[in-house]
């Protein structure tokens, strides 16, 4: 693994450990390592995920923090949850921890993004959490009758 000084994670230039990086055809992918955090990182500079290694399920980033700011206010813990994209699995991290009876169904455009999401991440499929690999729009067009979801 090397060593990289990377000046757009901080304000100040920080040494972090870059442990997975790829070129695709669609885009360029990162995973970095900073003290407690690892991070998934697209096209070098737009910041996916983030998560706490000692605490996976508190959600790191504002943007998601804002995404689940709605869930506190269900009156019932959400049953069926459909997200799309993957990323570094950190809502599904929330979702489950928070609600351990939740089932969750994800689209994710890229299957090196989901393969990296277990290898990286320990988000895996199991009983309460399908992943699919496709365009969302294909998938929910296809399924349009079925969806039957407390959060999408």
């Amino acid at each position: 693994m090397k060593t990289q000084q990377l000046n757009y994670l901080s304000p100040m230039a920080v040494s972090e450990k870059i442990v997975f990086q790829k070129n695709t055809k669609d885009q360029q992918i990162e995973i970095v390592d900073y003290k407690n955090t690892r991070s998934l990182y697209f096209d070098g500079r737009t910041l996916q995920s983030r998560e706490l290694k000692n605490a996976p399920h508190i959600l790191s980033l504002s943007y998601t923090s804002y995404l689940m700011f709605s869930v506190c206010l269900f009156e019932k813990p959400p049953e069926r949850v459909f997200l799309i994209g993957l990323g570094g699995g950190s809502l599904v991290k929330f979702l489950h921890y928070h609600f351990p009876d939740c089932h969750i169904d994800i689209v994710e455009k890229s299957q090196l993004v989901i393969e990296l999401s277990g290898s990286f991440f320990n988000i895996y499929r199991n009983r309460k959490l399908n992943i699919y690999c496709g365009d969302a729009m294909d998938y929910i067009t296809s399924n349009m009758d079925t969806m039957n979801y407390d959060l999408i």
